[in-house]
């Protein structure tokens, strides 16, 4: 990306107090994160009060429209905007910096119902593709699992992908096994009251809002 300029730091340097940073970089044809490592670079600082009012006006209001809808870039973008932004754009095919390669393993976590979580390692295949590294495990040794059946842990613990604490069942085996039905009464009420509870909250929250 080109280097600032002088006209480019008296540009911020007269804006940054009463123009949000998103605006100023659109202006000067730059990222937002560019516009703030040079304000950064040249000592500006906005104060919280005013980054709190620009973070509002920033809040797009129910029924408003951006300023660029249905406009082609040249419409709301000087020639030289356009230029420079075309230096920091991305090419087809050109993968990002932080792209995982092939064998790379990550931990997803998964939101359930009654707002716990459940932690799994998956692992990139290819591009495109990853795959639950316990499921590979168990493939690798027991072969492709059946349609209808997946593999869970034997101790519950999402994170323990030994072989002895992976087990191969039915989808129906494991909807009983977490079923409520299978908990003492006194749980079982328990979850009902606040399943209901948590219900009217989010009604509520969708009302005022």
């Amino acid at each position: 990306m080109a280097a600032y300029t002088k006209q480019d730091d008296d540009f911020l340097r007269s804006n940054y107090l009463v123009m949000p940073a998103k605006r100023m970089s659109a202006a000067l044809g730059r990222c937002e994160s560019s516009a703030r490592q040079r304000m950064k670079a040249i000592g500006l600082k906005v104060p919280k009060k005013i980054a709190k009012q620009f973070w509002k006006l920033s809040q797009f209001k129910k029924g408003a429209i951006s300023f660029n809808k249905g406009k082609k870039q040249h419409e709301f973008m000087s020639a030289e905007a356009i230029k420079r932004c075309k230096t920091g754009q991305f090419k087809k095919g050109h993968p990002p910096h932080n792209q995982k390669k092939p064998g790379a393993v990550t931990v997803r976590i998964e939101k359930l119902r009654d707002g716990s979580t459940r932690a799994y390692k998956w692992k990139r295949i290819k591009k495109g593709f990853w795959k639950p590294v316990h499921v590979l495990k168990w493939e690798k040794k027991f072969g492709k699992v059946p349609k209808g059946k997946i593999v869970v842990f034997r101790d519950k613990n999402t994170m323990n992908i030994i072989y002895k604490n992976l087990e191969l069942i039915t989808k129906e085996e494991n909807m009983r096994r977490n079923s409520i039905h299978n908990l003492p009464p006194e749980l079982k009420q328990t979850i009902r009251t606040l399943t209901s509870l948590k219900r009217k909250i989010k009604k509520n929250e969708k009302q005022v809002i």
